[in-house]
Protein backbone atom coordinates (compact mmCIF):
# COMPACT_ATOMS: atom_id res chain seq x y z
CA UNK A 1 0.00 0.00 0.00
CA UNK A 2 1.20 3.67 -0.86
CA UNK A 3 1.11 5.87 2.36
CA UNK A 4 1.20 9.37 1.34
CA UNK A 5 3.82 11.25 3.42
CA UNK A 6 3.08 14.51 4.83
CA UNK A 7 4.96 16.99 6.86
CA UNK A 8 4.29 19.33 9.50
CA UNK A 9 6.81 22.00 11.04
CA UNK A 10 6.52 23.29 14.25
CA UNK A 11 5.58 26.89 13.96
CA UNK A 12 4.04 28.27 16.87
CA UNK A 13 3.96 32.24 16.32
CA UNK A 14 0.87 32.93 15.54
CA UNK A 15 -1.22 30.10 18.33
CA UNK A 16 -2.71 32.59 21.08
CA UNK A 17 -1.59 31.64 23.85
CA UNK A 18 -3.63 29.43 26.48
CA UNK A 19 -3.83 32.02 29.38
CA UNK A 20 -5.51 34.67 26.79
CA UNK A 21 -8.00 31.98 25.67
CA UNK A 22 -8.71 31.20 29.78
CA UNK A 23 -11.85 32.93 30.88
CA UNK A 24 -11.62 34.71 34.24
CA UNK A 25 -14.14 32.13 36.27
CA UNK A 26 -13.46 28.87 37.03
CA UNK A 27 -16.53 27.11 34.38
CA UNK A 28 -14.10 28.15 31.75
CA UNK A 29 -11.43 25.53 33.06
CA UNK A 30 -14.45 23.36 31.58
CA UNK A 31 -13.66 24.15 28.15
CA UNK A 32 -9.99 23.33 27.80
CA UNK A 33 -10.70 20.52 25.49
CA UNK A 34 -12.84 22.58 23.15
CA UNK A 35 -9.49 25.13 23.16
CA UNK A 36 -6.99 21.75 22.41
CA UNK A 37 -9.38 21.55 19.31
CA UNK A 38 -9.55 25.40 18.26
CA UNK A 39 -5.76 25.11 18.51
CA UNK A 40 -5.50 22.60 15.39
CA UNK A 41 -7.52 24.97 12.86
CA UNK A 42 -5.43 27.06 11.10
CA UNK A 43 -6.16 30.21 8.43
CA UNK A 44 -4.68 29.42 4.89
CA UNK A 45 -4.60 31.99 1.97
CA UNK A 46 -6.21 30.64 -1.28
CA UNK A 47 -3.15 30.27 -4.05
CA UNK A 48 -3.05 33.79 -5.96
CA UNK A 49 -5.08 33.86 -9.11
CA UNK A 50 -7.86 31.83 -7.51
CA UNK A 51 -11.29 32.30 -7.51
CA UNK A 52 -12.08 32.78 -3.99
CA UNK A 53 -9.96 35.21 -2.38
CA UNK A 54 -10.87 34.41 1.61
CA UNK A 55 -9.31 32.89 4.14
CA UNK A 56 -10.02 28.89 4.13
CA UNK A 57 -9.85 26.92 7.54
CA UNK A 58 -7.40 23.57 7.40
CA UNK A 59 -7.56 21.50 10.02
CA UNK A 60 -3.60 20.16 11.30
CA UNK A 61 -2.63 16.77 11.68
CA UNK A 62 -1.25 16.90 15.56
CA UNK A 63 -1.85 19.84 18.07
CA UNK A 64 1.06 21.97 17.84
CA UNK A 65 1.58 22.66 21.79
CA UNK A 66 1.68 18.95 21.87
CA UNK A 67 4.47 18.76 19.06
CA UNK A 68 6.05 21.23 21.37
CA UNK A 69 6.34 18.86 24.31
CA UNK A 70 7.29 15.55 21.89
CA UNK A 71 10.09 17.43 20.17
CA UNK A 72 11.38 18.79 23.55
CA UNK A 73 11.73 14.79 24.78
CA UNK A 74 12.70 13.61 21.15
CA UNK A 75 16.38 15.31 21.56
CA UNK A 76 17.40 14.59 25.07
CA UNK A 77 17.66 10.91 23.98
CA UNK A 78 21.44 10.87 24.46
CA UNK A 79 23.51 12.19 27.26
CA UNK A 80 27.18 10.71 27.42
CA UNK A 81 29.02 13.89 28.60
CA UNK A 82 28.42 17.66 29.61
CA UNK A 83 28.40 18.81 25.79
CA UNK A 84 24.87 16.81 25.07
CA UNK A 85 22.05 18.38 25.60
CA UNK A 86 19.83 17.58 29.10
CA UNK A 87 16.55 19.13 29.93
CA UNK A 88 16.68 18.56 33.44
CA UNK A 89 16.65 21.48 35.71
CA UNK A 90 19.53 20.51 37.83
CA UNK A 91 21.74 17.33 36.52
CA UNK A 92 25.08 15.98 37.06
CA UNK A 93 27.32 13.86 35.03
CA UNK A 94 29.81 11.09 35.99
CA UNK A 95 32.72 10.92 32.88
CA UNK A 96 35.05 7.82 33.16
CA UNK A 97 36.80 9.17 30.11
CA UNK A 98 38.57 11.87 32.08
CA UNK A 99 37.54 10.79 35.43
CA UNK A 100 35.35 14.08 35.89
CA UNK A 101 32.30 15.11 37.60
CA UNK A 102 29.90 17.90 35.61
CA UNK A 103 27.10 19.49 38.14
CA UNK A 104 25.05 21.58 35.26
CA UNK A 105 22.26 23.68 36.03
CA UNK A 106 19.65 24.59 32.93
CA UNK A 107 17.27 27.77 31.89
CA UNK A 108 15.07 26.89 29.40
CA UNK A 109 12.97 30.00 29.33
CA UNK A 110 9.55 28.20 29.30
CA UNK A 111 7.25 28.43 31.71
CA UNK A 112 5.51 24.84 30.93
CA UNK A 113 6.14 21.63 28.78
CA UNK A 114 4.07 22.91 26.14
CA UNK A 115 5.87 26.11 25.44
CA UNK A 116 8.76 25.96 22.49
CA UNK A 117 11.55 25.07 23.20
CA UNK A 118 13.93 27.81 21.70
CA UNK A 119 17.00 28.28 24.05
CA UNK A 120 18.79 26.55 26.43
CA UNK A 121 21.52 28.61 28.98
CA UNK A 122 23.69 26.40 31.01
CA UNK A 123 25.81 26.67 33.49
CA UNK A 124 28.14 24.31 35.12
CA UNK A 125 30.78 23.23 37.06
CA UNK A 126 32.99 20.63 36.34
CA UNK A 127 36.30 18.57 38.39
CA UNK A 128 38.41 16.20 38.61
CA UNK A 129 37.91 12.93 41.33
CA UNK A 130 40.57 11.20 42.77
CA UNK A 131 39.70 8.53 44.52
CA UNK A 132 36.26 9.36 44.60
CA UNK A 133 37.03 12.83 46.08
CA UNK A 134 37.03 16.12 44.60
CA UNK A 135 39.52 18.93 46.12
CA UNK A 136 37.92 22.49 46.01
CA UNK A 137 40.94 23.91 47.61
CA UNK A 138 44.67 22.11 48.55
CA UNK A 139 47.15 23.43 49.87
CA UNK A 140 45.54 26.89 49.81
CA UNK A 141 44.71 26.95 46.31
CA UNK A 142 42.32 26.32 44.12
CA UNK A 143 41.96 23.06 42.38
CA UNK A 144 43.86 24.01 39.04
CA UNK A 145 41.06 20.62 37.29
CA UNK A 146 38.04 23.19 38.26
CA UNK A 147 36.64 24.89 35.91
CA UNK A 148 33.50 26.82 34.88
CA UNK A 149 31.41 25.18 31.61
CA UNK A 150 29.20 27.88 30.12
CA UNK A 151 26.85 26.82 27.09
CA UNK A 152 23.98 28.61 24.99
CA UNK A 153 21.82 26.15 22.83
CA UNK A 154 19.57 27.56 20.54
CA UNK A 155 16.99 24.84 19.20
CA UNK A 156 15.34 25.21 15.32
CA UNK A 157 11.91 24.64 14.61
CA UNK A 158 11.52 20.56 13.78
CA UNK A 159 9.53 19.03 11.68
CA UNK A 160 7.60 15.72 11.66
CA UNK A 161 6.93 13.00 8.64
CA UNK A 162 3.46 11.12 9.20
CA UNK A 163 1.40 9.26 6.59
CA UNK A 164 -1.80 9.22 5.75
CA UNK A 165 -2.92 6.10 8.36
CA UNK A 166 -0.74 8.09 11.04
CA UNK A 167 -3.27 10.99 10.81
CA UNK A 168 -6.06 9.18 11.06
CA UNK A 169 -5.08 7.41 13.71
CA UNK A 170 -4.26 9.70 15.76
CA UNK A 171 -7.99 11.66 15.12
CA UNK A 172 -9.56 8.55 15.80
CA UNK A 173 -8.03 8.37 19.27
CA UNK A 174 -8.28 12.12 19.93
CA UNK A 175 -12.29 11.72 19.11
CA UNK A 176 -13.02 8.61 20.46
CA UNK A 177 -10.74 8.66 23.52
CA UNK A 178 -8.96 11.93 24.59
CA UNK A 179 -12.55 13.61 23.92
CA UNK A 180 -15.04 11.48 25.99
CA UNK A 181 -12.42 11.00 29.00
CA UNK A 182 -11.23 14.76 29.24
CA UNK A 183 -15.11 16.30 28.75
CA UNK A 184 -16.30 13.82 30.99
CA UNK A 185 -13.52 14.82 33.97
CA UNK A 186 -14.04 18.73 33.26
CA UNK A 187 -17.68 18.23 34.29
CA UNK A 188 -17.20 19.28 37.77
CA UNK A 189 -15.88 23.16 36.64
CA UNK A 190 -19.07 23.89 35.54
CA UNK A 191 -20.98 23.41 38.69
CA UNK A 192 -20.92 27.06 39.71
CA UNK A 193 -22.71 25.57 43.14
CA UNK A 194 -21.03 23.32 44.56
CA UNK A 195 -16.93 23.48 44.99
CA UNK A 196 -16.24 20.08 43.46
CA UNK A 197 -12.81 20.97 43.01
CA UNK A 198 -9.53 22.23 45.43
CA UNK A 199 -9.50 25.02 43.02
CA UNK A 200 -12.91 26.22 43.71
CA UNK A 201 -11.96 25.64 47.70
CA UNK A 202 -9.23 27.86 47.60
CA UNK A 203 -10.59 30.81 45.54
CA UNK A 204 -13.36 30.57 48.32
CA UNK A 205 -11.77 30.15 51.39
CA UNK A 206 -8.46 32.00 50.52
CA UNK A 207 -9.82 35.36 51.64
CA UNK A 208 -5.88 36.90 51.47
CA UNK A 209 -6.38 36.27 47.58
CA UNK A 210 -6.75 39.73 45.41
CA UNK A 211 -8.83 39.63 41.79
CA UNK A 212 -5.36 39.39 40.22
CA UNK A 213 -4.08 36.40 42.19
CA UNK A 214 -7.70 34.45 41.61
CA UNK A 215 -7.49 35.28 38.18
CA UNK A 216 -3.74 33.74 37.26
CA UNK A 217 -4.36 30.78 39.79
CA UNK A 218 -7.28 30.40 37.15
CA UNK A 219 -5.31 30.63 34.17
CA UNK A 220 -2.36 28.16 35.63
CA UNK A 221 -5.53 25.50 35.98
CA UNK A 222 -6.62 25.67 32.32
CA UNK A 223 -2.73 24.90 31.75
CA UNK A 224 -2.50 22.34 33.97
CA UNK A 225 -5.49 20.62 32.39
CA UNK A 226 -4.11 21.26 28.96
CA UNK A 227 -1.01 20.12 29.52
CA UNK A 228 -2.35 16.57 30.44
CA UNK A 229 -4.20 16.22 27.31
CA UNK A 230 -0.83 16.69 25.23
CA UNK A 231 1.02 14.56 27.59
CA UNK A 232 -1.93 11.69 26.68
CA UNK A 233 -1.92 12.15 23.20
CA UNK A 234 1.81 12.41 23.03
CA UNK A 235 2.40 9.18 24.75
CA UNK A 236 -0.42 7.63 22.74
CA UNK A 237 1.95 8.62 19.27
CA UNK A 238 5.15 7.68 20.64
CA UNK A 239 3.90 4.16 22.17
CA UNK A 240 2.46 3.46 19.07
CA UNK A 241 4.66 5.08 16.41
CA UNK A 242 1.99 7.63 14.64
CA UNK A 243 4.91 9.46 12.73
CA UNK A 244 7.28 8.17 10.28
CA UNK A 245 10.42 10.12 11.70
CA UNK A 246 11.20 13.69 13.34
CA UNK A 247 14.16 16.35 12.02
CA UNK A 248 15.55 19.16 14.31
CA UNK A 249 18.71 21.29 15.01
CA UNK A 250 20.84 22.89 17.11
CA UNK A 251 23.51 25.58 17.68
CA UNK A 252 26.19 25.65 20.54
CA UNK A 253 28.24 28.15 21.75
CA UNK A 254 30.28 26.78 24.47
CA UNK A 255 33.22 27.90 26.80
CA UNK A 256 35.68 26.21 29.35
CA UNK A 257 36.43 28.05 31.56
CA UNK A 258 39.37 27.29 34.51
CA UNK A 259 39.13 28.85 38.03
CA UNK A 260 43.56 28.09 38.34
CA UNK A 261 46.15 27.90 36.10
CA UNK A 262 47.70 24.22 36.18
CA UNK A 263 51.21 24.21 37.44
CA UNK A 264 53.83 21.84 35.68
CA UNK A 265 57.23 20.98 37.05
CA UNK A 266 59.90 20.42 34.07
CA UNK A 267 62.87 19.44 34.04
CA UNK A 268 65.50 19.40 31.03
CA UNK A 269 66.20 15.83 30.57
CA UNK A 270 65.33 12.88 32.73
CA UNK A 271 68.77 13.03 34.08
CA UNK A 272 68.66 16.39 35.60
CA UNK A 273 67.04 16.58 38.91
CA UNK A 274 66.56 20.69 38.66
CA UNK A 275 63.22 21.71 37.67
CA UNK A 276 61.14 24.33 37.13
CA UNK A 277 57.61 25.46 37.42
CA UNK A 278 54.97 26.52 34.16
CA UNK A 279 51.65 27.71 34.72
CA UNK A 280 49.18 26.45 31.99
CA UNK A 281 45.54 27.98 31.63
CA UNK A 282 43.36 25.65 29.87
CA UNK A 283 40.93 27.36 28.37
CA UNK A 284 39.09 26.27 25.00
CA UNK A 285 35.42 28.08 23.03
CA UNK A 286 33.72 25.56 20.66
CA UNK A 287 30.92 26.42 18.00
CA UNK A 288 28.89 23.28 16.57
CA UNK A 289 25.75 22.12 14.87
CA UNK A 290 23.98 18.95 14.85
CA UNK A 291 21.33 17.58 13.44
CA UNK A 292 19.27 15.55 14.43
CA UNK A 293 17.20 12.65 12.84
CA UNK A 294 14.64 9.97 14.26
CA UNK A 295 12.80 7.18 13.14
CA UNK A 296 9.87 5.84 14.43
CA UNK A 297 11.56 2.41 14.06
CA UNK A 298 13.68 3.32 17.28
CA UNK A 299 16.72 4.74 14.85
CA UNK A 300 18.27 7.77 15.17
CA UNK A 301 21.08 9.96 13.85
CA UNK A 302 23.22 12.47 14.71
CA UNK A 303 25.62 14.85 12.91
CA UNK A 304 27.86 17.45 14.10
CA UNK A 305 30.33 19.88 13.11
CA UNK A 306 32.14 21.49 15.38
CA UNK A 307 34.83 24.30 15.80
CA UNK A 308 36.90 24.90 18.34
CA UNK A 309 39.72 26.84 19.75
CA UNK A 310 41.79 25.88 23.03
CA UNK A 311 45.23 26.36 24.79
CA UNK A 312 47.21 23.33 23.74
CA UNK A 313 51.01 22.17 24.89
CA UNK A 314 53.30 19.12 24.39
CA UNK A 315 52.28 17.64 27.45
CA UNK A 316 48.95 17.17 26.48
CA UNK A 317 49.83 15.85 23.23
CA UNK A 318 52.13 13.09 24.96
CA UNK A 319 55.13 14.61 23.42
CA UNK A 320 56.96 15.08 26.80
CA UNK A 321 56.61 11.80 29.08
CA UNK A 322 56.74 12.38 32.88
CA UNK A 323 59.40 11.05 35.16
CA UNK A 324 60.09 10.84 39.03
CA UNK A 325 63.20 12.06 40.21
CA UNK A 326 64.57 11.04 43.71
CA UNK A 327 67.59 12.06 45.66
CA UNK A 328 69.62 9.57 47.17
CA UNK A 329 71.45 10.13 50.34
CA UNK A 330 74.68 7.76 51.62
CA UNK A 331 73.59 7.38 55.14
CA UNK A 332 76.95 5.13 55.57
CA UNK A 333 77.68 1.52 56.31
CA UNK A 334 76.01 0.64 52.70
CA UNK A 335 73.14 2.30 53.75
CA UNK A 336 70.95 4.45 51.42
CA UNK A 337 68.03 6.89 51.89
CA UNK A 338 65.68 8.82 49.23
CA UNK A 339 65.24 12.41 51.33
CA UNK A 340 63.85 14.06 47.97
CA UNK A 341 61.26 12.81 45.13
CA UNK A 342 59.12 14.68 42.66
CA UNK A 343 57.61 13.99 39.50
CA UNK A 344 58.24 16.13 36.43
CA UNK A 345 58.33 15.79 32.94
CA UNK A 346 61.59 15.91 30.82
CA UNK A 347 61.86 18.04 27.77
CA UNK A 348 61.13 21.06 26.11
CA UNK A 349 57.98 22.54 27.39
CA UNK A 350 56.00 24.07 24.78
CA UNK A 351 52.36 25.78 24.80
CA UNK A 352 50.15 27.01 21.92
CA UNK A 353 46.84 28.15 20.80
CA UNK A 354 45.27 25.36 18.23
CA UNK A 355 42.17 25.49 16.23
CA UNK A 356 39.83 22.26 15.32
CA UNK A 357 37.43 21.64 12.90
CA UNK A 358 35.49 18.19 13.74
CA UNK A 359 32.79 16.31 12.44
CA UNK A 360 30.95 13.27 14.26
CA UNK A 361 28.47 10.85 13.27
CA UNK A 362 26.57 8.67 15.84
CA UNK A 363 23.74 6.10 15.12
CA UNK A 364 21.72 3.96 16.93
CA UNK A 365 19.94 1.45 14.73
CA UNK A 366 19.14 -1.67 17.61
CA UNK A 367 16.29 -0.09 19.17
CA UNK A 368 18.04 3.63 19.98
CA UNK A 369 20.47 1.40 22.24
CA UNK A 370 23.50 0.70 20.33
CA UNK A 371 24.89 1.91 17.04
CA UNK A 372 27.69 3.14 15.73
CA UNK A 373 30.33 6.40 16.01
CA UNK A 374 32.40 8.11 13.96
CA UNK A 375 34.31 11.41 14.26
CA UNK A 376 37.20 12.62 11.98
CA UNK A 377 39.07 16.10 13.12
CA UNK A 378 41.75 18.08 11.86
CA UNK A 379 43.48 20.39 14.21
CA UNK A 380 45.57 23.53 13.20
CA UNK A 381 48.38 25.41 14.75
CA UNK A 382 51.79 24.26 16.05
CA UNK A 383 50.54 21.06 17.25
CA UNK A 384 48.61 20.25 13.80
CA UNK A 385 47.03 16.58 13.58
CA UNK A 386 44.65 14.14 11.95
CA UNK A 387 42.71 12.61 14.60
CA UNK A 388 39.88 9.86 14.47
CA UNK A 389 37.45 8.15 16.35
CA UNK A 390 35.77 4.40 15.95
CA UNK A 391 33.22 3.86 18.17
CA UNK A 392 30.30 1.22 19.38
CA UNK A 393 28.02 3.41 22.06
CA UNK A 394 25.16 1.80 23.78
CA UNK A 395 23.08 4.30 25.76
CA UNK A 396 20.42 2.11 28.64
CA UNK A 397 17.32 4.86 29.36
CA UNK A 398 15.40 5.00 32.80
CA UNK A 399 11.85 4.19 33.53
CA UNK A 400 11.16 7.30 31.47
CA UNK A 401 13.31 6.60 28.94
CA UNK A 402 15.32 9.28 29.62
CA UNK A 403 19.32 8.18 29.25
CA UNK A 404 21.02 7.47 32.49
CA UNK A 405 24.35 5.31 31.53
CA UNK A 406 26.12 5.76 28.34
CA UNK A 407 28.97 3.31 27.77
CA UNK A 408 31.20 3.42 24.07
CA UNK A 409 33.79 0.70 23.30
CA UNK A 410 36.31 3.56 21.44
CA UNK A 411 39.06 2.65 19.02
CA UNK A 412 40.80 6.39 18.72
CA UNK A 413 44.05 7.97 17.46
CA UNK A 414 45.08 11.33 18.91
CA UNK A 415 47.79 13.11 18.06
CA UNK A 416 49.04 10.14 16.67
CA UNK A 417 49.15 8.27 19.83
CA UNK A 418 46.52 4.95 19.72
CA UNK A 419 43.94 3.96 22.30
CA UNK A 420 41.48 1.39 22.88
CA UNK A 421 39.11 1.16 25.70
CA UNK A 422 35.96 2.12 26.89
CA UNK A 423 34.23 5.37 27.69
CA UNK A 424 31.25 6.15 30.36
CA UNK A 425 28.89 8.33 31.07
CA UNK A 426 26.69 8.64 34.13
CA UNK A 427 24.05 11.19 34.16
CA UNK A 428 21.78 11.91 37.32
CA UNK A 429 18.78 13.79 37.19
CA UNK A 430 16.13 12.40 39.03
CA UNK A 431 17.96 12.99 42.26
CA UNK A 432 17.97 16.64 41.85
CA UNK A 433 14.63 18.98 42.37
Amino acid sequence: MKVTHHVFAIALAGCSSISMQAQNDVSSIAGVFEKYETDLLINTEQKPGSKKSEKQVSKLAYNPKMLNMFMANSISTYLASSKDISLQKYYAILESGDGSLFLGYNLMFRNDNISRLKHIVNVGLKTDLEDNFSAIISDNKINPEMALNLKYTGIQRGKIFFGKNHREAVEEYRNRYLKKKYEEDLKKYKDTINDNTELETKLKYASTLTEKEKKELIKEEFSTQYEKIAADEEKFITSHKMYNSVVTGWFTIESYIPLASREYKISPSPSVFTTVDEKFYNFSTNISYTRMQKWSTLKTLYSTVNVGVYNNNNILTKKLKAYKYETVTDQGGGNQTVTDSKDAYAGNYFAAISASLKGELVCFFIKDIAGISLAAEAVFGDFSARNWKIGLPVSLKDKDDKPSVNVELQFKEVFKNHYFGISAGYAFGKFFK
